[in-house]
Parts: C-alpha cells; sequence; structure tokens
C-alpha cells in the first residue's frame, strides 16, 4: 500500500498494547489472582482496600529498578509481595526480589504468565479507525517493545492482520521513528504516531520530529505523573486518530493544539 498524497498525514505508526487493545485489564485480573496466591504463599492478607493499587506499587517499584522495566520477569513480583505481605516495606521487598531467584513456586508464575496472554478486548473505536484508515488508503506500522509474534497473534485473534503494513518490534526511541517513517517512505513530520504512554510513545516519537497523539489508556505508571512531555494531540477514541490522519478532523475532542 502507498502513503496517499491527499491524507493530512499519510503514514501512521501505532502502539499496540493499550492502544489498539486495553491489555491493562487482562493485566488486572491475572494481577488480582497472583495476589490471592501470593497470600495462600504467604500465610498472610492483603489489608489495603485498593488490592490492585497495593500490587501496583510492588510491581513498579520493581520496574524501576529493572533493567526491563515493567517486562521483567513475574517471579520477581510473586517474590516482593510475599515479603511485603510478611511485613517489609515496598522498596526492600523490590530490592531483595532482584537479589534471588525462587523456583518453589513456578507453577504459580507459569499459570499468572498465562493470563497475560489472553487476548485482551479492543480500545474504543479501532476497529472501525482502523477500517477507515484503510478505505483512505493511509498505511499503518505496528510499532511495539512486546513480542512481535504475540502482537501478531492478537492482530490475527481480531482479524486485523490485513489492515496494517508491517510489525516492528523494537525499544522506542527517536532513531526507531525516523527509521519508520522512512519505512513508509515519508518524511517524520508527514507521519503520526499515536500510544498510550506519553514517556514511551510521545517523546522519541516527538524527538524525531513526528506528530503525536496521545491516546491515554486505564494505567498510568507513577514515574509518567512528572514527564512534561506535550503531545500535539489528545484523543479518546481510535476513530478520532484516523480522522486526524486522514482530514486533520476537529473531531479529535480535547486538542492539544
Amino acid at each position: 500500500m502507498s502513503p496517499s498524497t491527499t491524507n493530512i498525514y499519510p503514514g501512521l505508526i501505532t502502539d499496540a498494547d493499550n492502544t489498539l487493545w486495553d491489555t491493562n485489564c487482562v493485566y488486572a485480573d491475572a494481577q488480582r489472582w497472583l495476589l490471592e496466591q501470593s497470600e495462600i504463599k504467604a500465610g498472610a492478607i492483603c489489608k489495603d482496600p485498593d488490592r490492585l493499587g497495593f500490587l501496583r506499587r510492588v510491581d513498579q517499584a520493581i520496574a524501576k529498578r529493572h533493567h526491563s522495566g515493567l517486562r521483567y520477569p513475574s517471579h520477581l513480583l510473586l517474590s516482593a509481595l510475599v515479603d511485603v505481605l510478611l511485613g517489609r516495606s515496598v522498596e526492600e521487598s523490590a530490592g531483595r526480589s532482584l537479589m534471588r531467584i525462587d523456583t518453589s513456586a513456578n507453577d504459580i508464575t507459569e499459570e499468572f504468565d498465562e493470563l497475560l496472554r489472553k487476548a485482551p478486548p479492543l480500545r474504543d473505536g479501532v476497529r472501525a479507525g482502523l477500517d477507515m484508515l484503510l478505505r483512505a488508503n493511509v498505511p499503518i506500522v505496528v510499532a511495539t517493545e512486546g513480542a512481535a509474534d504475540l502482537c501478531k497473534n492478537r492482530l490475527e485473534h481480531w482479524e486485523l492482520s490485513r489492515k496494517v503494513q508491517s510489525v516492528v518490534s523494537a525499544a522506542k526511541t527517536p532513531e526507531l521513528f525516523l527509521r519508520l517513517s522512512q519505512l513508509l517512505k515519508l518524511t517524520p513530520e508527514r507521519c503520526l504516531a499515536v500510544g498510550d504512554q506519553l514517556d514511551r510513545d510521545v517523546a522519541p516519537a516527538r524527538a524525531a520530529g513526528l506528530k503525536t497523539a496521545h491516546f491515554p489508556g486505564g494505567f498510568l505508571p507513577s514515574w509518567q505523573s512528572g514527564i512534561d512531555v506535550e503531545p500535539d494531540f489528545t484523543v479518546n477514541s481510535y476513530e478520532q486518530v484516523a480522522n486526524l490522519a486522514i482530514d486533520g478532523s476537529t473531531q479529535a475532542s480535547n486538542m492539544a493544539t
């Protein structure tokens, strides 16, 4: 598919998790299950009424320390949760989890990982928005920091594979977004990049000279609260992303510019 010169942004680079589909809801269900297993393993009950918030504080404390960020191995979370339930602080437990490998609960972490692989539901307007982009001859590249095969499987599950040109798995840097704009045979300023995270999606795309759309998801890591990154647009539906790419339509509400 060749980019059309009639569209405002004739090429789209889109994030996948929490942008095309709601990964957050799958993670929330799996994390609640893991907390229950942690309570059994520790012989102690979480007393925080916000059980998911409790787990995610531990989760993010580990992610801040681990070189893979939120993609760290799940046995670390189980280990840290047990420590916190037994009375250690979140920070101490997160640090301790990085220093040891607990193989005694592989059955728990394997089931947790399997729960995380469930196909998440599509986000609002994704199917309609991708159809609009396909009809307008706007090629779409999916950029993910997750596994390419998993992303492709989810596209196939939702019968969206034919709507995208390619899937690229790589760390999101300005250099990646420049390379993807070249893949689309467009200058950066003629590409629109959309994602749910200001630091991982918007910031590197803006640094590369692309136009950016922020599509906030249901999960906001604690470290994003202090990020001073201004997207070009903020949208609340994927149909609004399509409108922006095709004609710059002001139907994209809450626009930053």
